[in-house]
């Protein structure tokens, strides 16, 4: 409750977020700081079954994900991003 309570006062989650579960949801962040919060202010949330990080990037800008909580070592998507388009972000 309290996860996301606090990241409901950054004022960075509004009805208008789309986050992205990709962290498994024993992980407190991936469920407590961005799954929960965008439920609680009526946001949408894109709940992967699996972890695939090409799944990850074709969700991403398919569903133009603007919230996203990953473990530092996942973040080196990054190498392929350069075939998708983020534009939005």
């Amino acid at each position: 409750y309290f996860n996301a309570t606090n990241e409901l006062l950054n004022g960075q989650t509004t009805f208008q977020s789309r986050s992205l579960a990709a962290a498994p949801f024993f992980h407190t962040a991936g469920l407590n700081a961005f799954t929960t919060p965008t439920v609680y202010v009526g946001g949408t949330n894109v709940i992967m079954g699996t972890f695939d990080p090409g799944e990850i990037l074709k969700l991403i800008e398919s569903k133009q994900i603007n919230h996203l909580f990953l473990a530092k070592r996942i973040q080196s998507l990054n190498c392929l991003s350069n075939k998708f388009d983020f534009s939005f972000i």
